[in-house]
């Protein structure tokens, strides 16, 4: 009987532990499910791309001849509007590239707009 009841209590401090870690891993230490770490690396890698080939987009938009006039077409065009204009432009369409990736004509149009 003795045996029995020092099992129960090893068994239930260990399921207590267990529990203790698993919830201090969650709430104090970052730990994630591997689904939503795997969102959150796809959302933060399509930033980065975004945030290198804006700049690109941006240079390739100034280096076109008629850059003023196309400057105040997409300072006219709504913010909605912006984005497709770049892209039909081909700024947004990286060297080698057939088409631009998404997200980056519309922060360049972004980005344009401000200057």
């Amino acid at each position: 009987m003795q045996a029995i009841s020092e099992w129960r209590q090893i068994l239930i401090g260990a399921v207590g532990g267990a529990m203790a870690v698993m919830l201090l891993g969650f709430l104090v230490f970052g730990w994630l499910p591997a689904s939503t770490a795997a969102a959150a690396a796809t959302s933060s890698a399509r930033t980065a791309v975004i945030d290198v080939l804006t700049p690109i987009c941006v240079a390739r938009f100034n280096a076109d001849a008629e850059a003023p006039a196309h400057l105040v077409a997409l300072k006219a065009a709504t913010s909605f509007n912006q984005g497709p204009f770049v892209e039909k432009g081909g700024w947004a369409t990286m060297p080698g590239g057939e088409s631009p990736l998404p997200g980056v004509a519309k922060s360049c149009a972004d980005k344009l707009a401000a200057s």
